[in-house]
C-alpha cells in the first residue's frame, strides 16, 4: 500500500529532542575511537594467545653465546 510519502501505516516514531541528537553526534565518534575496528580486535586476539604461549621468563637454556657469557658473568 502507497501512500506518497514511504511511511507504512500504523507505524509512528517518537520526536527525538535536538539536545539528544547533539549528544549522540558526540558520542558516537568517541565510541569509534575506544571501540577496535574487526580488524585491530583480530589482531589483539592474536598477541593474546601468542603471550599465553611463551614462557613467562627468560632461562638460561634459552640462551648461547654472548648472552649466556653475560648471564655467567653476572652470576659470578
Amino acid at each position: 500500500m502507497e501512500n506518497g510519502d514511504n511511511r507504512r501505516p500504523g507505524i509512528s516514531f517518537a520526536h527525538v529532542p535536538s539536545q539528544s541528537s547533539d549528544m549522540v553526534e558526540k558520542i558516537l565518534p568517541q565510541l569509534d575511537k575506544l571501540a577496535p575496528s574487526p580488524k585491530e580486535k583480530s589482531c589483539q586476539l592474536k598477541l593474546a594467545a601468542a603471550k599465553e604461549k611463551s614462557p613467562p621468563k627468560l632461562l638460561p637454556s634459552m640462551l648461547r653465546g654472548q648472552a649466556l657469557k653475560s648471564l655467567e658473568d653476572v652470576d659470578s
